[in-house]
């Protein structure tokens, strides 16, 4: 019997039906920011990370465009989840405290896959637009 991977044991324990949209996103961007971190923008393709998440290709085209699509929403997922601690996390105190709370938070957050998945970028290979 092939071994489960990591992202397949968490959802085992998911209830049956429909998973809600917003926690599936979150499942698409989460498990597309690990193969794009861990693989490469270039190596990782479509058919990989829906096999990851137990659906199909043309399944993913539900959540992204395209992969180039995909990475973009990784981005955005990624510095939005930053931006999101850095407002909750950094409400008062010192400038050197807050300083520090800044930078204790980013190192925390480019361990994260989406974050290194938007950190470590592979502009090359997207269109003109999307490098902006």
């Amino acid at each position: 019997m092939k071994k489960k991977t990591p992202l397949q044991e968490s959802r085992t324990g998911r209830q049956r039906g429909r998973p809600k949209l917003d926690t599936r996103v979150e499942e698409v961007l989460s498990c597309a920011a690990t193969m794009f971190s861990s693989r490469g923008f270039a190596a990782a393709t479509l058919e990989e990370i829906g096999a990851e998440l137990g659906m199909t290709r043309p399944g993913l085209y539900y959540y992204a465009k395209s992969k180039e699509d995909l990475l973009d929403q990784c981005y955005v997922w990624g510095f939005k989840k930053f931006m999101a601690r850095l407002e909750n996390e950094l409400t008062e105190g010192t400038g050197r405290e807050m300083l520090s709370g800044f930078f204790g938070i980013y190192s925390e957050v480019v361990c994260d896959d989406a974050s290194r998945c938007f950190l470590a970028s592979e502009n090359h290979f997207l269109s003109p637009p999307r490098q902006k």
